[in-house]
């Protein structure tokens, strides 16, 4: 299933696009990083209060999408309560400190059925890890391309 051509893809998701919103990260409600990076991109300080980051890539050892700072400052959920200790983007953080395994507020389903906590204050910063699941980017992608009328 294609759902953007390679043109489309190229005219939105510039290398000079993704310098400038990195550039301007304090200024925005919500990130959304799907990346290879060998070095993090979402950092902690400049993130603005009640934003919200999702990461969606780094599934290897050296892929690194958000620092420490942004994971302790962030409420974490992910998408299922399987495979945690298997993610970097988890385990990292786990293994400095920066994070505990009860900082993870829930997953996907518990939020849905109403048994973890939402957003707690309109200040509170959030941060979503998919932890796995091709199902989930092509949904994002599908409502991003209704979304942006392509």
């Amino acid at each position: 299933m294609q759902l953007f051509d390679a043109e489309t893809v190229h005219k939105f998701l510039r290398y000079d696009t993704l310098i400038t919103a990195l550039g301007k990260m304090h200024e925005d409600d919500i990130i959304s990083c799907v990346t290879m990076s060998n070095e993090a991109l979402v950092k902690g300080p400049p993130l603005k209060s009640g934003s919200h980051f999702d990461l969606v890539g780094s599934y290897l050892p050296h892929i690194l999408e958000a620092d420490d700072d942004a994971m302790r400052r962030g409420s974490v959920y992910t998408c299922c309560d399987r495979g945690r200790e298997d993610v970097d983007e988890l385990t990292m953080p786990l293994a400095s400190g920066a994070l505990h395994t009860a900082d993870i507020k829930g997953d996907s389903f518990d939020l849905a059925k109403g048994c973890a906590p939402g957003r707690a204050s309109p200040d509170e910063i959030t941060a979503f890890k998919n932890i796995g699941g091709a199902y989930q980017d092509i949904f994002t992608t599908a409502i991003q391309k209704q979304t942006a009328k392509i």
